[in-house]
């Protein structure tokens, strides 16, 4: 429906670990940094094969955490499959064996009888348009924003109190936030956690334990720290979106967040935004104690409508806010207003 070629669609959905590659050319980093403010990576792990009559062709996720090998023979034959010697060939017949690798494309042009190597197709699609200059004009980062530093206090004499109301435990303080602040690391625990799954537990739980699962319920590898930081990135954008199925200059138009956990000043700066015809909606998701069970789901009913009417006003973004929290009003869940 766009145009656009199968293995372009590919690249957009599976890109390569591209952020931290100091070794890719500046125009594949561009095109891949452009299609990030379209549409979420895949991640897999995922070894996809795809074909369109012409091409026919493979790609491994980034992290290459599934198998996929190929053998081109003499007799212009091409074998892939996951492992080496699902079919009987012989030997002085392999012409040229692989095995494709993280975030890399194997790809067969069948009407030029040939394999397309990775970077030959993928610098064809880079040049193809200025992503660069689509980037340097229209894209926008926090340090873009102009400061506009509020005034929000500590209050260490309601610390303890919030910290109850929003169902903070001494374990959740003592295993999970004491590491992250003293050590810089994300907490160890041994793999065997076997408490009981929320929705199974006679225990009040916070509602984000109802969104876990049990750790043998997925049978991915572990990936190490070393390998993590070469091909995981936690930078999104976030505004207004444009047509997926257009590319225009003004698609990567959006604010680029380089992390999802963003300080008082910054969330002041996209809260008081006034750029580009970009505005702002706070929206309190708070409600009164004495209203019940009965308040909350009103309070549900007004944020949605509030929402809505926010999107209709032309407003970008819109800020769920907590912070009217008090001994007489009650907040609904971040996770639940979202």
């Amino acid at each position: 429906m766009t145009g656009r070629t199968l293995q372009e669609s590919i690249m957009m959905m599976i890109p390569e670990a591209w952020q931290s590659d100091v070794n890719m050319p500046q125009v594949k980093r561009d095109f891949y940094e452009y299609h990030s403010a379209l549409m979420e990576p895949w991640d897999g792990p995922a070894s996809i094969v795809f074909t369109d009559g012409h091409y026919i062709g493979a790609v491994l996720d980034r992290n290459g955490l599934r198998p996929s090998r190929y053998y081109l023979t003499h007799d212009d034959k091409v074998i892939m499959a996951s492992e080496v010697g699902v079919l009987p060939v012989d030997p002085a017949n392999v012409k040229e064996k692989g095995r494709l690798q993280p975030g890399k494309m194997f790809l067969v042009d069948f009407f030029a009888g040939r394999l397309v190597p990775d970077e030959e197709l993928k610098m064809e699609f880079a040049k193809k348009r200025p992503y660069g200059e689509w980037l340097e004009q229209h894209k926008l980062e926090l340090s873009d924003l102009p400061p506009d530093h509020a005034e929000l206090h500590y209050e260490p004499e309601t610390l303890l109190h919030r910290m109850q109301a929003f169902g903070y435990t001494v374990e959740t303080m003592q295993f999970m936030l004491l590491p992250l602040v003293n050590e810089s690391r994300d907490p160890l625990g041994s793999m065997g956690n076997d408490s009981a799954l929320a929705c199974l537990s006679d225990k009040s739980r916070i509602i984000y334990d109802y969104f876990k699962q049990l750790f043998a319920q997925i049978t991915n590898p572990p990936i190490d720290s070393i390998r993590e930081e070469v091909v995981m990135s936690l930078a999104c954008f976030i505004g207004p979106e444009g047509n997926l199925l257009e590319t225009t200059p003004e698609h990567v138009h959006r604010l680029e967040l380089q992390h999802p956990v963003i300080s008082n000043d910054e969330l002041s700066n996209i809260k008081n935004i006034d750029r580009d015809g970009w505005k702002s909606k706070t929206i309190d998701i708070t409600f009164e104690k004495s209203t019940g069970s009965d308040g909350m789901l009103a309070a549900l009913d007004r944020i949605c409508a509030e929402a809505s009417q926010a999107i209709e006003d032309g407003y970008s973004f819109i800020i769920l806010s907590d912070r009217n929290i008090g001994a007489e009003r009650m907040a609904l869940s971040a996770l639940v207003a979202c």
